[in-house]
């Protein structure tokens, strides 16, 4: 990124060392070069916007991209932007050598970025390539103010907004020791393992992820507001077919579901912490999925109901599942 806009914020052009020419050239060799590395995704941009001003450097990050199929075809390409600018689908959404969409924005931004990706066409898929490190303590945060539970709350909302994918990191890992801290020591933080809960819920749903569908429908009344290191959101997903879904309250809001938007049919219903990784039942956890209610009815006619989570402060963050009897 430095290399083809330079500075962040694209006002200095000091280092600058790429246009169109070279840039295809380097493409074509450094893919070359990895060709036969199978778990590679490509990455232009390197934390920067394409167009800064009146100054336009799409057409070298496009020769690069030439470069890149020329020197290993059939790759997975996408693009990295920098934060509080256009993302990638602003840019090249109907580049045919972007494969997918990539995001990197605050909490309370991002979401308006999941949505934008979500009605582009073609349809490509889109992730939060890189969120809010937990631990962060830049410019006028501490590294209180982005714990376990802004990271996880990012998580959650990013995945039941449709992407395939969300990137976790710490804030105090990624220098490896160059800020004079035993990056070691943070390897094995409540957000990292919470990270490790949402990716076995997904598999454990696995028909339901393969299908995820944002629906902000389904929530009746308010759903509160995903702000910069709080929030009180409701976020909802269901299946195509409106056989599951999901809603996740980040700071355990009772949730008012608009059961007659789902599948006809009678469902039961569980909770998730997704601080701990288990099913929660009358205060007790189990790491097997249980439900805690059954033969709620769903379809055209039936009425709103209201879910309370286990527990409701900033923090204590639950997920609900509805899930038709015969998918159980």
């Amino acid at each position: 990124g430095s290399g083809v806009v330079s500075s962040y914020d694209g006002k200095s052009r000091d280092g600058v060392i790429f246009d169109a020419a070279n840039a295809r050239s380097y493409g074509r060799w450094v893919a070359t070069r990895y060709r036969d590395e199978p778990h590679v995704l490509w990455m232009l941009g390197g934390d920067r916007a394409a167009v800064e001003g009146a100054v336009d450097y799409r057409p070298v990050f496009r020769a690069m991209a030439a470069g890149l199929g020329e020197g290993a075809s059939g790759r997975l390409v996408s693009y990295h932007p920098r934060k509080g600018a256009p993302q990638s689908g602003a840019f090249f959404h109907e580049e045919p050598w972007l494969a997918f969409n990539s995001i990197q924005e605050w909490p309370d931004r991002q979401l308006v970025r999941l949505a934008e990706d979500w009605a582009r066409t073609p349809v490509k898929p889109t992730w939060l390539f890189e969120g809010r490190y937990e631990g962060y303590f830049r410019g006028n945060y501490k590294a209180a103010d982005w714990g376990e539970w802004q990271v996880r709350q990012q998580a959650y909302q990013t995945v039941l907004a449709g992407a395939f994918g969300h990137t976790y990191g710490h804030e105090r890992v990624f220098g490896f020791g160059t800020d004079g801290v035993d990056w070691t020591q943070h390897l094995d933080t409540p957000g990292a393992r919470s990270m490790t809960h949402l990716a076995q819920l997904m598999e454990t749903l696995a028909a339901f992820a393969g299908s995820r569908v944002p629906d902000q429908t389904l929530v009746d009344g308010d759903a509160g507001k995903a702000e910069r290191t709080r929030s009180d959101r409701i976020s909802a997903a269901r299946s195509a077919g409106g056989e599951l879904a999901l809603f996740y309250s980040a700071s355990g809001r009772p949730i008012r579901v608009r059961c007659a938007a789902l599948a006809p049919g009678p469902a039961s219903v569980a909770w998730f912490n997704p601080r701990t990784g288990h099913w929660h039942v009358d205060g007790v956890e189990t790491a097997t999925l249980r439900f805690f209610a059954q033969e709620i009815p769903r379809g055209p006619g039936s009425p709103v109901r209201e879910f309370t989570p286990p527990s409701n402060a900033p923090g204590q963050d639950w997920l609900l599942l509805l899930a038709a009897n015969t998918v159980r």
